[in-house]
């Protein structure tokens, strides 16, 4: 419902802009997908049941997307979650997309940094829990 809010307008304004960055966590990460500002779609978690715990996210790069070839940047540190629907899915060919432009950033790992299944608790694709893209006039919404 809140991506139908009136505010999401300047929200969809703002991620068109050159410069325009957001940042959407848990509820805020959904309404940029359901407006068009990120790819893909959440659905309900594998289990098909309400999750309420500490995870261990793992940020892989605290940069813009470059082609320079250099390495990520892994950190991880422990966050609580409670979604019902945090279940990131696109089509392979979005998926594609993520992974060639560098557009995953945050997933749930093990305190390691390993990404492992057992870790990642609403069965998400590659157990992304966050996306970054520098939107253009491009996107959707």
């Amino acid at each position: 419902m809140a991506a139908h809010s009136s505010v999401m307008t300047a929200v969809r304004r703002h991620g068109r802009r050159t410069v325009g960055r957001l940042l959407g966590i848990c509820n805020g990460f959904q309404m940029l997908l359901e407006i068009g500002l990120l790819p893909g779609a959440m659905l309900m978690n594998r289990t098909l049941r309400f999750i309420c715990r500490d995870v261990h996210l793992r940020v892989e790069r605290n940069d813009p997307p470059s082609s320079s070839g250099t390495s990520p940047v892994v950190r991880c540190f422990r966050l609580p979650i409670a979604p019902q629907g945090g279940n990131w899915f696109a089509h392979p060919d979005v998926m594609r997309e993520v992974e060639a432009k560098g557009m995953a950033r945050f997933a749930t790992a093990r305190l390691t940094g390993e990404l492992d299944d057992g870790a990642n608790p609403n069965g998400a694709l590659d157990a992304i829990a966050g996306l970054v893209q520098l939107c253009r006039a491009t996107c959707s919404g």
